[in-house]
């Protein structure tokens, strides 16, 4: 069954990085002060591009991510997401995804909607805790993005991912991702080629697509 996030920008709340001591309203206003100190430190680091709807909507497939913490996409990750689809929305102030997380070796398909905070370009959503991603570059042919998520726990890891319209990138392409992932301070060796399992590409689990798409990614 597909999950569906959308964030407020409004009423954003981060509640790991609250006080317990404070009373309501200024734990609210606490929070929404650091949601917008992070987002600004994402924007001012990697602002998004301006977004061409011509060229961001349509199907994407992640071809590359990295991460510095590596566990967080490896296989099973809940971090290593499967893109499907990519939609402007609302002038490109909203940004819906759709992808799949292969989670105990079943496929579960999620739809986020990145709402884009004005004053720092950072768009805010929620997924696997909260999430501060910027659109790095918007091509016809390939998009890539860099991620901040915060967990439940309070845990940040910084990740950038490139998705294309193909099954794969050219040697410039790929060369712009490492440079990409150098710039955030993510080593090369923790890039992963996340096309190579991705089963609706491979066919892994072609198998089971006539019965359940539950199977497949």
């Amino acid at each position: 069954m597909e999950q569906r996030y959308k964030t407020d920008g409004s009423s954003d709340s981060l509640q790991h990085l609250s006080s317990s001591n404070l009373p309501l309203e200024k734990k609210r206003h606490s929070n929404k002060m650091k949601i917008l100190t992070l987002a600004l430190a994402v924007g001012l680091a990697c602002a998004s591009q301006h977004l061409d709807p011509v060229k961001i909507n349509g199907d994407w497939r992640s071809i590359y991510i990295a991460a510095d913490k590596a566990e967080k996409i490896e296989e099973g990750g809940e971090l290593r997401a499967y893109f499907r689809h990519i939609e402007c929305q609302d002038e490109c102030r909203n940004l819906s995804i759709r992808f799949f997380v292969k989670l105990d070796r079943v496929c579960q398909e999620f739809t986020v909607v990145g709402v884009k905070d004005e004053k720092s370009g950072v768009y805010i959503t929620d997924y696997a805790g909260k999430n501060y991603f910027t659109v790095v570059e918007s091509t016809e042919y390939i998009t890539q993005f860099s991620d901040m998520n915060v967990d439940e726990k309070g845990t940040k890891t910084n990740a950038v991912l490139i998705a294309a319209k193909r099954d794969s990138l050219t040697e410039e392409e790929k060369q712009k991702f490492v440079q990409l992932a150098e710039e955030k301070g993510i080593p090369t060796e923790n890039i992963r080629n996340v096309i190579a399992t991705d089963d609706n590409v491979t066919g892994v689990f072609a198998i089971f697509s006539k019965t359940t798409e539950s199977f497949m990614c």
